[in-house]
Parts: C-alpha cells; structure tokens; sequence
C-alpha cells in the first residue's frame, strides 16, 4: 500500500533535503551543513527536527550524549506547501533569497 504525500513546511523541506544527504546525521551536522544558506541556530535547527520527530517525519535514537535523526520518508512522499513548485525550484529556494518561496 503506497503511502500518503507528506505536506512539509519550508523550514522542513530544507532540513529534510540536509538529512536525506547524510542519514543517519545529528542536528549539529545538519546546523553546520546549512549554516551559510540559512544562518539558523542549533537551537532553531534542533527545535525544528524535535517537532519533525514529534510529526513523524524523523526518528531520533539517543546513542550516548548524542541523538541521530532519520528521515520516515521518502523523497516522493514528500510535498512542500507550494506543491505547484518544480522540485529544482524547490531545490533552488533559500530563506535569504528575499525570504519567500519562488513564485
């Protein structure tokens, strides 16, 4: 049984791309992948993964003092608030273009 298109926000999508890249991965490693196109915190990073695990978009497994994050979905599965967009416009977006997604 194929499973349901996931809706995932901005913040979401360019998390989730990061980890797809290099799962299993830790919030550190995804705060230090996307620093320069995103300049968010590793407190803004970890918040955002916590409340993907909690939505079940992520796994997280406590492996001593650090935690590593797995994606629950597929690449197909998942979907943008702007599912109209073409995935290399999704691929291209960034928050310091002007803070919006492309048109």
């Amino acid at each position: 049984m194929a499973k349901r298109p996931v809706e995932l926000t901005e913040a979401e999508w360019t998390i989730i791309k990061a980890i797809w890249a290099s799962e299993p991965c830790t919030a550190t490693a995804i705060q230090e992948t996307l620093r320069r196109q995103t300049q968010w915190s590793y407190s803004t990073v970890r918040t955002i993964m916590d409340r993907m695990v909690v939505k079940r978009l992520l796994t997280a497994q406590k492996s001593g003092k650090v935690t590593l994050f797995q994606s629950t979905v597929t690449q197909e599965q998942a979907q943008t608030r702007g599912a109209s967009l073409r995935s290399e416009e999704r691929l291209q977006w960034s928050p310091h273009t002007n803070g919006s997604m492309p048109a």
